[in-house]
């Protein structure tokens, strides 16, 4: 039977956090799911259920995302990029599959390009 752990971030400043529906015999490493700017991380459900029969699945509310706390405009993709390998590393997520939907796709991008070794897989859906 799966367990959600949350884990709790502070990057530059900006609180947020990710959950992970633990698999505890999983045939995978992790699946990453970041979402669009509107989208919430409790959001995934169905896919969630489905993913989490054969890996642990890490969904994020990255800051400015769901109750994340705000963040200003000026606040790029990098940024985001790099908040979430902090939750990711904090978690214990080395090595992930990575899917990135709408605005989310981007963020998944540029983890890819600035952690490569972090990122086994990356699907993007505009």
């Amino acid at each position: 039977m799966s367990r959600v752990e949350i884990t709790v971030a502070r990057y530059r400043g900006y609180g947020y956090d990710c959950r992970t529906v633990v698999n505890p015999s999983p045939e995978l490493e992790p699946i990453v799911l970041v979402g669009g700017a509107f989208q919430q991380k409790i959001a995934w459900g169905r896919l969630e259920a489905l993913l989490s029969a054969s890996a642990s699945v890490v969904t994020v509310d990255l800051p400015g995302w769901g109750e994340s706390d705000l963040l200003p405009a000026w606040r790029g993709i990098d940024f985001l990029a790099d908040a979430l390998h902090h939750v990711l590393e904090l978690a214990g997520h080395r090595r992930v599959h990575v899917f990135g939907g709408s605005y989310g796709g981007a963020v998944a991008f540029h983890l890819a390009q600035r952690y490569p070794e972090q990122v086994l897989d990356l699907a993007l859906m505009g």
